[in-house]
């Protein structure tokens, strides 16, 4: 009895102290129904159940890898997620854009795109989602009217924000081009309500009027040698306002404005280029022989 109460007590204590008491537990139970024979088989079991250490620690890695409760390097992380598809793969060919795809991509690949479009949809989708619904094949069809309708609201919803994006006197040409681009495409989706439709043609007149009057003024300016606004430019600007000079018989100011594209408009280097080009018209008038040193302070 009195080795049953210490063996019961040092199990106890054990257990407090926060190690493991399986062994002085099956100690305790051994003694109770053997006797002297289970306290000679605990004393024995330690020996019989000691491991190796580095087969604990193999064991441990195992269970932490399965339990995903240790960090990975990063080129396991990344292998892993390309191999179930959470990541693109280097190796693999470019992406087609969304429109070659729906033209003429394989239907499984149409899908994973429409796909692609429900979970992060952007106005920049939707002349994709309309070729995806005038698709030849039905089970496209089907599939991007799903996705039209899951997205509608959505776009109705972004309206109110262009519109305030619009009204931002800041805003520079290029990215009001850029807001007039977005309305447009969510005018021809289709997709939206009548009143935001009326919001949205609204909008995009007055901010391309806008932005017309601005670009207007800025080439009047330019072409009187007065200093010109520093509003960066874009090819989609360019594109824009010379599609409008082009529809209105402005050809006159289209060629000057395609010409002041191919130099810069303000600053030390237009006074520059326009002094380089007074002095050449001055030599070719002259007929001087085309030998100018590099070092020349108007042509360096």
């Amino acid at each position: 009895a009195a080795v049953i109460v210490g063996m019961t007590f040092l199990f106890l204590r054990r257990l407090r102290s926060g190690s493991d008491g399986g062994v002085a537990l099956l100690a305790v139970i051994g003694t109770l129904a053997t006797g002297p024979f289970g306290a000679a088989g605990a004393l024995v079991l330690p020996w019989l159940a000691r491991r190796s250490v580095a087969s604990e620690a193999l064991l441990s890695a195992w269970y932490d890898r399965i339990a995903l409760s240790t960090e990975q390097d990063g080129l396991t992380t990344l292998s892993d997620r390309v191999a179930i598809g959470r990541s693109a793969n280097l190796a693999a060919p470019l992406p087609q854009p969304f429109i070659a795809l729906f033209e003429h991509g394989p239907i499984a690949e149409q899908q994973v795109a429409l796909g692609m479009i429900a979970r992060s949809f952007h106005t920049g989708y939707l002349s994709a989602l309309k070729l995806a619904l005038d698709s030849p094949e039905p089970v496209i069809r089907v599939q991007a009217a799903a996705v039209a309708a899951r997205i509608r609201g959505q776009l109705n919803a972004e309206i109110p924000a262009l519109a305030d994006r619009a009204a931002d006197p800041t805003l520079s040409s290029s990215n009001a081009v850029d807001v007039a681009v977005q309305l447009s495409a969510a005018l021809q989706s289709g997709l939206l309500e009548a009143l935001e439709q009326t919001t949205a043609t609204s909008v995009r007149s007055g901010l391309l009027a806008r932005v017309y009057a601005r670009l207007d003024a800025r080439r009047r300016n330019s072409a009187a040698g007065l200093a010109v606004t520093s509003d960066p430019r874009s090819d989609r600007l360019d594109d824009t306002y010379a599609a409008y000079l082009l529809s209105h018989g402005r050809f006159d100011d289209f060629r000057a404005w395609r010409a002041s594209a191919r130099r810069p408009l303000h600053g030390r280097y237009r006074r520059r280029l326009v002094i380089s080009r007074i002095a050449g018209a001055t030599l070719r008038g002259h007929l001087v022989p085309c030998t100018v040193r590099r070092s020349h302070p108007v042509l360096r």
